[in-house]
């Protein structure tokens, strides 16, 4: 009857409807599995690993950096702002220039015992030899001159800019969210981590264990 022959070809659509959602699903899954191979096989993950792996040991030095001791080298004020703005710490803090190493932003200092006793120490960090203060000897004892926006300064915010890429391929998972932090850390974390690391000699530091 009509009634039987429509419900025939109702019944017959609705299968059809499910084997193209079911091939499009599969389809989906394949496409989705072919591009997770793809971000983590080859080139691309030895990449993403050794960066990863790299930014984990350079957080892990940043920590022990803490507990190490420093390295100090000899310099001498040269040049001495007086314009002040404020630092990270609530203090006021204003640029010095030295003789070999270049110009910091310091917090405290004045300009009469800058000029009256222009040698000074540079404290510098165990493996980076990253500077955190300078020690200035004058009349009356030893001052010490914490130096602003520095990577200690951004600390602990620095543990996670390098540690990043590490926790993303720790828990990666076939999502969205992995594919965006991914590509986040492909393109942007880990170039940072590796300028880091090759400029400034400091790959020689973390081999020699902060010794050169």
């Amino acid at each position: 009857s009509t009634q039987q022959a429509r419900s025939r070809r109702t019944a017959q659509q609705a299968k059809a409807a499910q084997r193209r959602k079911a091939q499009h699903i599969w389809k989906q899954h394949v496409l989705d599995e072919l591009y997770y191979r793809k971000l983590t096989s080859g080139w691309r993950w030895t990449y993403f690993r050794t960066g990863a792996i790299i930014g984990l040991v350079v957080s892990c030095i940043l920590i022990l950096e803490y507990f190490l001791p420093a390295h100090y080298s000899k310099d001498q004020f040269v040049t001495y702002s007086k314009e002040q703005f404020n630092g990270f710490r609530g203090g006021r803090v204003h640029l010095v220039g030295l003789n070999d190493q270049g110009k910091f932003w310091v917090e405290g200092g004045t300009y009469y015992y800058l000029a009256r006793h222009p040698q000074c120490f540079v404290e510098k960090s165990w493996f980076f030899h990253i500077p955190r203060k300078i020690i200035h000897p004058i009349d009356r004892g030893i001052e010490r001159y914490p130096i602003e926006f520095g990577m200690r300064a951004f600390f602990p915010f620095s543990l996670i800019v390098f540690g990043f890429p590490f926790l993303v391929m720790y828990r990666r998972k076939k999502n969205t969210a992995f594919s965006i932090l991914y590509h986040f850390s492909f393109y942007l974390m880990i170039p940072l981590i590796l300028f880091f690391v090759f400029t400034a000699d400091r790959w020689a530091h973390i081999l020699t264990f902060g010794f050169l």
